[in-house]
């Protein structure tokens, strides 16, 4: 079931036979995995347990997401594109979108929930819409954002906000590193430049940004500069070629391949939809 803004459903059930799947290569999933039948081919008989797995997109293209499906259990899954988060009105900064598309470090932590009540009943709710009525698309993204926030309020940034603060002297050199990281998206400085210019040695500018940001200076720096140049896309007339160096891609094919790793689509594509 195609729903809005590149959002899409599809149900991997016995009677369809299908019990190896290779999932998107780009891009995020919610699984979920139920446990039990299903009766006729639009009645699903009542689920009592199961489990949510979020599968962030790897960027290994070699190396697909395989779900694999036993005995009478079927899945539903949900797929949030790599673009899904551009029409937030919180910007690139949200924290649900790097949440959800958080690759590489985050994928090593992969999301694996129990199903409890509130969850099983949004995903019979999925199990019983039909993609030919026009309400129950509205229904299905209505059930699919639900699951998504109850994965986040379970697994996000927020589950883990006993972590203590961090001191303000300490905070304040990571603002000023962020703030360089923003100011020179042509050219970013070197880790060890970096830490020069905040005032803090190497490996304590590496912990803290990491423990802070829940990602390596590396890559918050070039998420940076492909949101940057998402945004010059979206209101600026440049060229890609000219957006590409704006933020320090000399190469236009290599600004292509990042801006696609990240997104799912080369910038001339990303642009293009837009309109």
């Amino acid at each position: 079931m195609a729903l809005r803004n590149g959002l899409s459903l599809q149900l991997v059930s016995p009677a369809s036979g299908r019990r190896r799947l290779a999932l998107p290569e780009t891009g995020s999933v919610l699984c979920l995995v139920l446990a039990g039948a299903i009766g006729e081919a639009t009645t699903p008989t009542s689920h009592s347990a199961g489990y949510l797995h979020l599968l962030r997109g790897a960027g290994e293209p070699d190396v697909p997401y395989v779900l694999t499906l036993s005995g009478m259990a079927l899945a539903v899954l949900i797929h949030f594109p790599t673009d899904w988060c551009r029409h937030c009105t919180r910007g690139p900064g949200c924290k649900v979108g790097r949440f959800l598309h958080a690759a590489g470090e985050a994928a090593e932590r992969p999301v694996s929930l129990a199903l409890d009540a509130e969850a099983l009943t949004q995903a019979e709710r999925l199990l019983r819409l039909r993609p030919d009525r026009d309400v129950d698309i509205l229904l299905a993204e209505q059930a699919a954002l639900a699951l998504l926030a109850w994965t986040y309020d379970r697994a996000g940034p927020s589950a883990g906000d006993g972590l203590p603060p961090l001191p303000s002297r300490i905070a304040a050199k990571l603002d000023d590193a962020v703030g360089i990281l923003h100011r020179r998206l042509d050219d970013p400085p070197t880790i060890p430049a970096l830490a020069r210019l905040v005032g803090m040695n190497e490996c304590d500018l590496k912990r803290y940004f990491k423990y802070r940001h829940g990602k390596s200076i590396a890559v918050f720096s070039r998420e940076a500069r492909l949101e940057t140049a998402c945004r010059l896309l979206r209101c600026c007339a440049a060229s890609v070629a000219e957006i590409g160096l704006e933020i320090g891609f000399s190469n236009p094919s290599q600004f292509a391949r990042a801006f696609r790793r990240h997104y799912g689509k080369n910038p001339a594509e990303y642009r293009r939809d837009l309109y």
